[in-house]
């Protein structure tokens, strides 16, 4: 650019000149200097230094214009080389947030698999447990978040204190009302904790013959047990703080499946006695 200005000066101080030349020459008596007139190039010698002006003015309009293009081109280029290096930053910082989900997840998916391990469960839809507790994980120009962020964890442990509370508290008034708990609690952990009970051969009741409740005869607080275990995993997987307390069901929970189990056998009950395959 610098050099450009030079010239560009240059252009204006030869234009200067053939003005200043202009004016003067008329008033010098320049005869001994003249061309000859006749003829068809006769020309004096002011002309000479018109027609300089006039190259002069126009070099120094096509240095302005080359100037003029020049910085366009640059600027061009400047940006096209800033959207690439913005594009180049963006992509590298999308590959990093997708390493990093990567990396959460499997921890997730171990932990997981320790878990049934540890409580003879099988969890059944991971991939939507894991967007229930983190649901912006994994969304483009969403940071990695460690923590539990989603409104799922919280309403899972609301839910269990309530079923809690139900079986240690408030008690049974009849056995439709304990048959509707024992669905509850299969409603928690099997539609939204999204595991389910691995007890080999042993025999549940099937609320109407159709809902199977893992409830079984002298096991009957495992379910509420495993439902308090799971939970307290996951929250300290999504790095909470809240404290889960396991009450063990009062002797009522028994009470009816024993009255229930034993009304199945003598076929006085409408619901049923049978393994995990079903009726």
């Amino acid at each position: 650019m610098s050099r450009d200005k030079v010239i560009f000066l240059g252009c204006l101080c030869l234009f200067a000149a053939g003005a200043v030349w202009g004016k003067v020459l008329p008033s010098i008596e320049l005869s001994e200097f003249a061309v000859p007139t006749d003829g068809f190039w006769s020309f004096k010698i002011v002309d000479v230094f018109q027609m300089v002006s006039g190259l002069a003015t126009a070099f120094a309009a096509f240095a302005a214009w080359k100037s003029a293009v020049i910085a366009k081109d640059s600027a061009t280029i400047a940006k096209l080389s800033a959207d690439t290096a913005k594009r180049s930053a963006d992509e590298s910082r999308n590959f990093s947030m997708l390493q990093a989900y990567s990396n959460h997840r499997d921890r997730f998916d171990k932990f997981l698999d320790q878990t049934e391990s540890d409580l003879g469960i099988r969890f059944e839809n991971r991939e939507r447990l894991y967007r229930d507790i983190f649901p912006n994980n994994g969304k483009p120009g969403c940071d990695l978040q460690t923590a539990g962020h989603g409104v799922e964890l919280a309403a899972w442990k609301k839910r269990y204190k309530e079923l809690s509370e139900h079986a240690n508290s408030r008690g049974f008034s009849s056995e439709r009302d304990f048959i509707s708990w024992a669905v509850d609690t299969v409603a928690l952990s099997g539609n939204y904790l999204r595991y389910r009970l691995e007890l080999g051969g042993k025999k549940f009741i099937w609320a109407d013959g159709l809902i199977k409740t893992y409830l079984v005869a002298g096991s009957s607080s495992i379910v509420l047990h495993t439902i308090c275990e799971v939970l307290r995993r996951l929250e300290f997987f999504a790095l909470g703080d809240d404290d889960i307390p396991y009450v063990s069901p009062t002797s009522q929970v028994d009470f009816w499946v024993r009255k229930i189990a034993n009304d199945c056998i003598l076929r006085n009950s409408p619901h049923k006695l049978a393994d995990s395959s079903g009726i």
